[in-house]
């Protein structure tokens, strides 16, 4: 019971402050200062877990770690009302606690299940019972819209977590090393992705290009890296890291990119949906996917990148659009747990599979992030770009750039098509190679 609240917390602590942090917004009528916490909340959200590099190979202080932050960006969070400084700060705890809890906690439940040696899925009336549960308190948000309730309720939704939090001890396979590299990188990061959420909250046009230009300085050394072999690797199949990166570069991402093409065309109060299908995919989505693999004959990875990318094309129009996205973040999430569990099998590492995972997932998703951005600073003038984003900050549609915001779209469903073609046929080509050498 414990585990499952525990796994509840952790959903909550992931999704709840992008409901949170916008309302900061919109209650205070759009001044520049409320942009803030949202933008240092999101920040520190994306560079928390390269930043924390140093403790990957010991996922329980990594989960301790994040909910102590969480419980001090929420109490922090409260006085907001007092000076908005508060809420600034409680962007780095509650950003902290959305990316390093989740991380562990899912890191620990494979673990678990691996020595257990359970191959259950989670029953339809826990899975029910968890999307009520969160459906609710997010009706409590929507409902009261009051800052001091909201960050009162994240402060109660980590307090729960810590008393729930059960972990597997284990022998410490590697001591916790300083490599002063991570926390450069993790600041290159952090200073790429202030600057374009600030951006995106007032529509700077400057505040963009530096974004950019940040955000490709990161992926580039990270691509050097990678390929220097910085991390000490453990052998694996060629495609694993395609496949690991792959959900970055879709299932990740997509959602975020929401913010700008349906909360600034049909306003934010659609892109609340957004949110809801969201969940919905993450509980429900594995029992879909289920269903399709046992109906039709062909190998579920396959299935997960055709899926896909039927679900980014839905996107292309308004009434099936949160089809789409239910079917990118089902059918991508399955392929990120295929893929931990190949590394798992050829590694023998379970300590460390989830995590892997979300380190190349996470360069997949910058790099959506540096095409989206591209197509938008190449596609709009500074003028558009403040009224874009002002409009949305302040709860109000905008049809004046859709031609833009539209090309925006197409180029970033063109390279997400075109990355999981490729990889669906480097795929195919690797097994037939291997149906010969077998034959």
């Amino acid at each position: 019971m414990k585990n499952k609240i525990a796994g509840i917390c952790s959903i909550l602590i992931n999704i709840l402050p992008f409901l949170i942090y916008p309302m900061l917004i919109t209650q205070h009528n759009g001044q520049f200062v409320n942009f803030v916490p949202f933008a240092v909340y999101y920040a520190f959200r994306r560079a928390g877990l390269l930043l924390f590099r140093d403790w990957q190979h010991h996922f329980p202080s990594l989960g301790k770690i994040g909910l102590f932050s969480g419980l001090l960006g929420s109490i922090f969070g409260l006085f907001g009302v007092l000076n908005t400084i508060f809420w600034d700060i409680s962007g780095i705890g509650i950003g902290l606690a959305s990316v390093l809890f989740p991380t562990a906690v899912n890191q620990n439940k494979r673990l678990m299940k691996i020595e257990k040696n359970d191959k259950k899925n989670t029953k339809l009336v826990t899975r029910l019972v968890s999307m009520l549960v969160v459906f609710a308190i997010l009706a409590v948000i929507a409902i009261f819209r009051s800052s001091i309730i909201n960050f009162l309720l994240m402060l109660i939704i980590n307090v729960m977590a810590l008393c729930t939090y059960q972990y597997r001890n284990y022998k410490l396979v590697r001591p916790v090393h300083f490599n002063l590299l991570n926390y450069l990188l993790g600041i290159l990061l952090f200073l790429s992705m202030l600057s374009m959420r600030i951006a995106r909250s007032t529509g700077i046009k400057q505040a963009i290009t530096w974004g950019i230009a940040l955000l490709g300085i990161f992926l580039l050394l990270m691509t050097f890296l990678l390929v220097a072999n910085w991390q000490r690797k453990r052998r694996v199949s060629s495609n694993f890291r395609g496949k690991a990166i792959f959900y970055g570069v879709c299932g990740q991402y997509w959602t975020i990119y929401s913010t700008i093409f349906i909360g600034v065309l049909y306003g934010r109060q659609l892109y609340y949906w957004v949110v809801v299908i969201y969940l919905l995919a993450m509980i429900l989505g594995p029992l879909f996917a289920k269903f399709i693999f046992s109906h039709i004959a062909i190998d579920p990875m396959s299935l997960s990148l055709i899926f896909t990318i039927i679900g980014i094309l839905l996107t292309f129009w308004l009434p099936i659009y949160f089809l789409g996205v239910f079917l990118i973040r089902t059918f991508a999430s399955q392929v990120r747990q295929m893929t931990t569990s190949e590394y798992e099998q050829q590694t023998n590492n379970y300590h460390l599979s989830f995590i892997v995972n979300y380190n190349y997932a996470t360069i997949g998703g910058m790099t959506s992030q540096f095409v989206m951005w591209g197509s938008m600073l190449l596609l709009m003038s500074n003028q558009d770009l403040s009224d874009t984003f002002i409009g949305f900050s302040q709860h109000q549609s905008s049809l004046s750039n859709i031609s833009a915001i539209n090309g925006a779209h197409i180029i970033l469903a063109v390279y997400m098509i075109l990355y999981t073609v490729i990889l669906l046929i480097s795929l195919h080509s690797k097994g037939k190679n291997t149906k010969k050498i077998t034959s």
